[in-house]
């Protein structure tokens, strides 16, 4: 048995299988979870944005698509993979260093598809 599998085990029985249990979850833990307005600076208006979602879908299916096409288009292929590649001098990068205190710049590589490691840099 591996370390983290007890670990695992207890996530896949947390209950929360939809939505609903996401912003119920968040309401029971809301000093952590960000559920209302100003919990979280990274959820200035809670979980307004879970609640819109499960009121319905706004924009069709066809605009969906064709934003999240392009933001995974311009989030990886001309954005992070291009960054990565140097300016073609002899030159290959193996990461890419993103300093973003407000967590919105992290938003591209999520959309794309890519991992992102955070790190914490404290000026002393």
């Amino acid at each position: 048995m591996r370390q983290s599998d007890p670990v695992l085990r207890l996530q896949a029985y947390n209950r929360i299988n939809h939505l609903e249990d996401v912003i119920k979850y968040n309401y029971e833990n809301a000093g952590t979870e960000g559920a209302n307005p100003g919990d979280q600076s990274a959820c200035p208006t809670g979980q307004e944005n879970f609640r819109e979602v499960l009121q319905g879908h706004s924009g069709s299916d066809e605009t969906y698509r064709k934003a999240l096409v392009y933001a995974q288009h311009t989030g990886c292929a001309d954005g992070i993979d291009e960054a990565l590649k140097g300016s073609g001098a002899d030159k290959d990068f193996d990461a890419l260093l993103l300093f973003d205190r407000r967590g919105a710049g992290q938003e591209n590589a999520a959309q794309a598809g890519n991992h992102l490691q955070s790190c914490v840099l404290v000026d002393t």
